[in-house]
């Protein structure tokens, strides 16, 4: 996160970030959560643009995250 916001450095991707891994196996059609690992892997192509990925990964885990919700 201090790299991303602070240092606004453009291509982090927080790989043990658990909305991102949840939002990237979503939109990558993953059938589990994949390690840093992997996750590093399949974002490659992304570079260098990963810290944009990241912050549109979590807001669509908002969206996925609220869409699940239970209403009261």
């Amino acid at each position: 996160m201090y790299l991303l916001f602070s240092l606004k450095r453009d291509d982090i991707l927080a790989v043990d970030d658990l909305a991102i891994k949840v939002a990237a196996m979503t939109v990558l059609g993953l059938a589990e959560r994949p390690t840093p690992k992997q996750l590093k892997g399949l974002t490659e192509s992304w570079s260098p643009h990963r810290s944009a990925a990241s912050l549109l990964l979590w807001s669509y885990y908002g969206l996925l995250r609220d869409k699940t919700a239970v209403p009261l």
